[in-house]
């Protein structure tokens, strides 16, 4: 059995020619690559041009757990990779292989993420007003004590 499968009676392509091939499609790929990177940064920008809070989108069917939220990380609101392990540290979209920049795009979960802001935002507006009274509560029952 040869390394190179050619079908009865052809003559394998030359090495050289099958080098070019590749060549010519990792270029395209790190083009492509290079293109997806530049929309994470362009989501990033938009989505903090619109919140500043954390949201988040569970992959479903992963067996990781990963989740990908837009949320402060080194100072920064961006997009993250969370692994369903809660010790390791998130990791910023843009620096994630290739591969799952790519999956969250194609597999629509920076869409579900956009998608599933608006009762995530809304759950948390109802999370710091019931703060707000509680809180106010405990002040004003405070302010009544002697010192």
């Amino acid at each position: 059995m040869t390394a190179i499968q050619k079908k009865k009676g052809e003559a394998a392509p030359a090495l050289s020619d099958i080098l070019a091939e590749i060549g010519k499609k990792a270029a395209e790929l790190d083009k492509l690559d290079t293109s997806i990177s530049q929309i994470i940064a362009r989501v990033e920008t938009g989505l903090r041009e619109h919140f500043s809070t954390r949201i988040t989108h569970a992959f479903p069917f992963d067996s990781d757990g990963r989740v990908l939220t837009f949320g402060k990380w080194e100072g920064k609101w961006q997009l993250l990779i969370e692994a369903g392990n809660a010790d390791a540290p998130p990791s910023p979209l843009s620096s994630c292989p290739r591969e799952v920049r790519c999956e969250v795009f194609t597999d629509g979960h920076v869409e579900s993420l956009i998608r599933g802001a608006v009762a995530q935002l809304e759950a948390q507006l109802k999370q710091r007003h019931a703060a707000i009274a509680t809180g106010t509560a405990l002040a004003e029952a405070l302010d009544g004590l002697p010192f």
